[in-house]
């Protein structure tokens, strides 16, 4: 029950911020995102083992590349501030 109210959890806002009218590359983006950033926040040493691979994993889905990610978008979409700024409003390292 608490995966099944977790992973509700990690949808829902991801789903909720990426926003219709948004390119599906930058939407993807959104998402994915969104996720990593909630699994960095989850990372405890304190955690069950399995749950601790469990971050892994999924943080190796979401989060390799996000950086790259970021700045491609930056670029191909540069022209576009209301764009920018979905993409912008996630810090992973990136100079703005």
């Amino acid at each position: 029950m608490v995966w099944a109210v977790m992973g509700g959890v990690l949808l829902a806002p991801a789903g909720a911020m990426a926003g219709e009218g948004l390119p599906a590359d930058v939407r993807a983006f959104v998402h994915d995102a969104g996720i990593c950033q909630y699994l960095g926040g989850e990372i405890d040493s304190s955690l069950p083992p399995d749950r601790q691979k469990e971050i892994i994993r999924k943080s190796a889905r979401y989060c390799t590349g996000i950086d790259r990610r970021q700045l491609r978008l930056g670029a191909k979409y540069a022209a576009r501030p209301d764009i920018i700024s979905r993409i912008d409003a996630y810090d992973f390292g990136n100079p703005k």
